[in-house]
């Protein structure tokens, strides 16, 4: 049933195209029946004899829009945080990658790569990244001109190479989280790539003199581009999937009216470092509200996703003060939510207050200029936006 020999890990069927419903050491895999030419089954079928060109043929991505096979399998591949330059674990070969809590892994940028043997030859390493090769919106980032490493550890952070990226036109309708699918292909060639007249500063423009030379389709761009053409075939490759909130081509469409727009403002810290400060005082009925909980969020009220700034208990004097900062495409929307007991009788769980902090309140950079006073707050009344939390969201 599954391709080559391969063990099918049990005869329930599966979805290729959805998020992988297979086991570790398995994968989604289309074969036919015993007895049958004709008919295609996909099931969970065993990774460990599948070479790097079964994944990418599986696919359809070679050689309908990747026309070359990396020769080798990529041990593993490691992803940057774009705030702090962390690196990711180790993600191997048709991994789900879960970022929806982890914002910053967004654009998801390799900082490593492994290769199973030393690549040999010298010369320079590329690393290409494409993103969702087989729809549309599509993206391509290339990383140029590394110096070959003498182990198999290859270090992109370490070194300062060349960086060229082009992303396509196109939305898609707005859902709760993305799955996008990242085919990794690394190529050696003895000499520096000559971009002639293609830029590689921090500056996209989508001309005919970009990454793509015209080009409409990554096809294309292998066959006819000024940068494709030198790369040949790839030495090696790897292929993940990148789950997150943010969709990564839906935060491009905010730059749409601009025909340029900063990289820094997406890869370097998704968008403006923003911070505010807030303090207050919470009485209940007519005395301090001790031991009170109180967060400091930016709230999800468009595409950007919420963010955690800062959280604590009222002292002894019912007295509260929070401050932080989060960098946002667009302006933050701070509030403070509240979690007490008071006037509540024996009702399970907690009252829930959400008070707004007017956009005045917030200041450019980590540290407020100012401290938002919200005076003194009743709790044993109705206020701002009020429901019922068992849970406090951490």
């Amino acid at each position: 049933m599954c391709p080559d020999g391969g063990m099918p890990y049990d005869y329930e069927e599966c979805d290729p195209t959805a998020r992988s419903q297979c086991p570790e050491g398995f994968t989604c895999r289309g074969g036919t029946l015993r007895g049958s030419s004709d008919a295609i089954v996909y099931v969970c079928c065993s990774t460990i004899n599948m070479s790097i060109g079964d994944w990418f043929t599986d696919l359809d991505l070679a050689p309908s829009h990747i026309p070359y096979i990396p020769l080798v399998k990529l041990s593993s591949v490691y992803i940057a945080d774009a705030l702090t330059n962390a690196s990711s674990p180790p993600i191997h070969v048709g991994d789900e990658v879960i970022a929806l809590s982890y914002p910053s892994y967004v654009t998801a940028s390799l900082s490593a790569v492994t290769f199973p043997v030393p690549p040999v030859g010298g010369g320079f390493l590329h690393i290409l990244t494409i993103i969702d090769a087989d729809a549309y919106p599509y993206a391509l980032m290339l990383t140029a001109n590394l110096l070959t490493p003498s182990s198999v550890n290859c270090l992109v952070g370490s070194q300062s190479p060349d960086f060229y990226f082009f992303i396509s036109n196109g939305t898609v309708p707005e859902a709760l989280s993305y799955r996008h699918q990242y085919s990794i292909l690394v190529f050696s060639t003895p000499t520096r790539l000559q971009a002639s007249g293609l830029s590689q500063t921090n500056t996209l423009t989508q001309s005919s003199n970009s990454l793509m030379d015209g080009c409409n389709d990554i096809s294309c761009f292998f066959t006819k581009s000024t940068i494709g053409t030198q790369l040949g075939s790839p030495l090696a490759g790897s292929l993940f999937y990148h789950n997150m909130k943010t969709f990564y081509f839906m935060v491009l469409t905010l730059f749409q009216s601009a025909s340029t727009f900063s990289f820094g403002s997406l890869f370097g810290g998704l968008g403006t470092t923003q911070a505010v400060g807030v303090r207050g005082i919470l009485m209940c009925e007519g005395k301090p509200a001790a031991n009170v909980k109180v967060k400091l969020w930016d709230s999800d009220r468009g595409i950007d996703l919420d963010d955690l700034m800062d959280s604590g208990v009222s002292d002894s004097r019912g007295h509260f003060e929070l401050r932080g900062y989060t960098s946002e495409i667009s302006t933050i929307d701070p509030q403070v939510d509240i979690y007490h007991d008071c006037n509540d009788g024996k009702k399970p769980c907690q009252r829930k207050v959400v008070l707004d902090i007017p956009d005045t309140a917030i200041s450019e950079g980590k540290i407020p200029k100012t401290i938002f006073n919200m005076g003194t707050l009743e709790l044993s009344g109705q206020m701002g936006e009020e429901t019922r939390s068992c849970l406090n969201r951490m």
